[in-house]
């Protein structure tokens, strides 16, 4: 026997809905809370346990932007998404230098912290508004770190490697949110960070932030060719 299940909140206050199963196989639906005439006629429980969608704008990501900010960019069709569906380091405003690019095996570790006694430090310049937007936009393309790890290790000693990861995630950010992505201010952005890497030591060993840094630079440089 067909029996009704409701939500606890009464549907009077959310207004007449579709029972759950009408919803979901999209079929008209008489909204008898007592039991509609379709879930009767299959035999089957009628609920109404599925929340009414709430009318109204979406909910906004960490920090409000205009639409035409935050639209997926129009892409050349030669130009995909994937980091690796072509060679990296290539393809864009700037080269990068051969000896820029670790050629050490993955290890999957980080250096371990630089002290300033023994190594100097360049100016590394992230702002967390900047980290928020890279997470919303650009981290689904290249997935390099999950929000959890971010948040921690920034609360963390950080390695001037990761240090460098944060800045180039914050002028990546900047970049794909300009309105004109080949801007004179833009490419400026761009060629600060790759100063800032001509300034490193290159790891020893295989770095995975220095790797990653190298990356969102190399992508933002091709999105900054084919916009």
């Amino acid at each position: 026997m067909a029996t009704t299940i409701q939500q606890t909140s009464t549907t009077s206050s959310q207004g007449k809905k579709a029972c759950d199963q009408c919803f979901k196989s999209k079929t008209k639906c008489d909204m008898n809370e007592a039991g509609c005439a379709t879930c009767k006629k299959k035999g089957i429980d009628c609920t109404f346990l599925i929340p009414k969608k709430k009318r109204g704008p979406k909910s906004k990501p960490f920090c409000s932007y205009p639409p035409d900010l935050v639209s997926v960019p129009t892409w050349s069709s030669d130009f995909s998404l994937s980091p690796s569906s072509g060679p990296l380091y290539s393809s864009g405003l700037i080269d990068f230098p051969d000896e820029m690019i670790n050629p050490f095996p993955s290890s999957g570790q980080s250096s371990p912290l630089l002290s300033p006694s023994n190594a100097s430090y360049p100016t590394f310049i992230y702002e967390l508004n900047s980290l928020h937007d890279y997470m919303n936009y650009l981290n689904p393309h290249l997935y390099i770190i999950s929000y959890s790890d971010l948040m921690i290790r920034i609360s963390s000693p950080k390695s001037i490697y990761f240090e460098f990861l944060l800045t180039c995630m914050t002028t990546a950010s900047k970049i794909w949110l300009s309105l004109n992505p080949k801007s004179e201010d833009t490419q400026t952005e761009l060629k600060n960070a790759m100063k800032i890497l001509a300034t490193l030591p290159i790891p020893t060993h295989f770095d995975k932030d220095y790797n990653d840094s190298i990356k969102v630079l190399d992508f933002i440089n091709k999105y900054m060719i084919f916009k």
